[in-house]
């Protein structure tokens, strides 16, 4: 994603078991609360978990999505009974070079997790643009969508060129999360 950080990859076997295990996203969110904040939760979004796994048999991220999803749809029915109005789901892997088939997997993946009972949800992006898919983002269900206009050279332009959803928020990037300076507030102003 054009950054110095790394991640932890998970490896998934042909026979795990996915499901969501423990409640620290709960117990994360209910502090909070007990402290006075209402915070909106962020977890990686499914599509780019099972992007950067490594399948170390024969299935695929594709064979694996069902489990997933469910697991997610679990985490934002929970989030959504404990009081959570907004989950941020980070989908980082949407920036990179999508193929037809890449598109179709991630419209069935959040097809499949918008449709159950849920906090609102902002899919994030970031460092870069989502030139290959901004229509399928902008068609889902959606309540926020998050758009990188520092990195993300062409961001702008397909907001300009294909309009912004009515009815959904736009979070839009204007500081480069990357640089360790001060921020150069003319500059950011000027991006919009």
């Amino acid at each position: 994603f054009n950054t110095n950080y790394h991640y932890m990859v998970p490896e998934i076997e042909d026979d795990a078991r996915i499901r969501l295990a423990g409640t620290r996203p709960l117990d994360l969110f209910a502090e909070a609360l007990r402290a006075g904040v209402h915070t909106r939760p962020v977890v990686i979004g499914p599509f780019t978990f099972l992007k950067l796994a490594r399948y170390t048999g024969s299935k695929t991220a594709e064979d694996h999505a069902p489990a997933v999803v469910a697991a997610y749809r679990t985490l934002l029915e929970n989030l959504s009974a404990a009081g959570a109005e907004w989950v941020q789901l980070d989908e980082p892997s949407l920036v990179t070079d999508l193929g037809s088939s890449d598109i179709a997997f991630f419209r069935s993946v959040y097809t499949e997790l918008l449709s159950c009972r849920r906090p609102k949800v902002l899919l994030e992006t970031y460092f870069g643009d989502v030139r290959d898919c901004y229509t399928d983002i902008c068609a889902l269900p959606f309540e926020g969508i998050g758009l990188d206009f520092v990195e993300g050279s062409r961001s702008l332009s397909l907001v300009k060129a294909f309009g912004f959803p009515a009815g959904k928020l736009l979070f839009a990037g204007v500081v480069n999360g990357k640089n360790i300076w001060k921020n150069d507030y003319a500059s950011t102003c000027r991006i919009m």
